[in-house]
């Protein structure tokens, strides 16, 4: 996982691309896609500082 979002990072794209999953109309990545950059930042840092803290209690 770790080398997985260094590589997300590195390349500046998401971990479906990277695996080549196609995403739907109604998946989580394509409606945060669909909102201003400034949105999809502030979210990114919500859901890794989440994630982050998740890693630490388990």
């Amino acid at each position: 996982m770790k080398n997985l979002y260094m590589l997300m990072e590195v390349y500046e794209t998401d971990a479906n691309s990277l695996l080549a999953i196609d995403c739907t109309p109604d998946s989580l990545d394509s409606r945060l896609k669909r909102l201003p950059a400034d949105k999809q930042d502030y979210l990114k840092k919500t859901f890794d500082f989440m994630i982050e803290q998740a890693l630490k209690s388990a």
